[in-house]
Parts: structure tokens; sequence; C-alpha cells
């Protein structure tokens, strides 16, 4: 449980993985956590050891703001994407049909 570090979190697609992950970083910006979704369910990886972890309710929130991405979980990707950057942009689609604020059109 945090007693008071403050957390922020950053969405990253990750080609190689085939997601889109998050990233939780500490005040000092190091990076503490991981959560993404897969075909099995929700992941969160606490990476630092002497750090505090985030609250539940914090991961919960980053979960939440997750779900707008409609292909975070890298399923059925079309057979048009060919690239890094054409999967990257792909995983960072919305469900209001934008990929970072432009809309996205296959």
């Amino acid at each position: 449980m945090s007693s008071g570090t403050h957390f922020t979190y950053q969405l990253i697609a990750i080609p190689e993985h085939g997601r889109l992950e998050a990233e939780i970083q500490n005040e000092s910006l190091e990076v503490v956590g991981i959560v993404y979704e897969d075909e099995v369910g929700w992941h969160v990886e606490i990476c630092a050891e002497n750090s505090e972890s985030p609250a539940d309710a914090f991961v919960e929130s980053v979960k939440e703001q997750m779900r707008r991405f409609v292909n975070r979980t890298g399923q059925n990707i079309p057979e048009h994407i060919q690239t890094r950057g054409d999967l990257s942009l792909w995983l960072m689609v919305k469900d209001d049909g934008t990929a970072l604020g432009i809309p996205y059109t296959s």
C-alpha cells in the first residue's frame, strides 16, 4: 500500500510483445510496475523491490483508462499491418476511432 509516493503512468505500444502496456512510475520516474491485458486477462507486474508499490485503486484506474484502447491486447492483428510502426499505431487506437488524437483508418 502506498503511504505518500505519487505515481504516474505512461502508455506504450510494445510491438515486440504485440500489446499496449502501462508503465507505472514513481516520483523519480523509475518504472515500478507494468500493467497489460492479454487473452488470459489483466496482468500487473511490480518491478521495483526497494520502492513503494502503487495502491490497488491506482492500478484499477490505469486499467480503466486502458480499456479505451480497443486493440490493447494485440489480438486479431489485421493482415495489412506489416511494420512495427503500423503495429504500434494500431495498438494505440481508442474506442473513438482515433490513434494519438488523429482519426485512424486502416
